[in-house]
């Protein structure tokens, strides 16, 4: 997986691109904001979305990335539950 950071539409702060295996990032953005949009893209490409016109498989699509990402914080914080560090790693986003 490889992540790419250019110039994106205003209205898009991220893209995962199926067919080259990469994602795209907006350049600037906040650190919360960069986190939350790489895992909402890291769970496209764990569930190997690809793009689709077709309104209702593309809304499931994006709901899927937003639940699946919503339920993986990253940051370099310590959880709650076991008090263990967390980053946006692959091993930790795949739990």
């Amino acid at each position: 997986m490889r992540i790419e950071y250019s110039l994106l539409p205003p209205d898009r702060d991220g893209e995962y691109r199926h067919r080259h295996n990469a994602i795209r990032l907006r350049r600037g953005m906040s650190s919360r904001l960069h986190r939350s949009v790489l895992a909402h893209e890291l769970a496209h490409a764990v569930f190997g979305h690809v793009p689709s016109r077709f309104g209702p498989e593309a809304a499931k699509q994006e709901r899927v990335a937003e639940e699946w990402a919503a339920l993986r914080p990253c940051g370099q914080s310590v959880t709650r539950t076991t008090g263990e560090r967390r980053s946006c790693t692959r091993a930790t986003l795949a739990r």
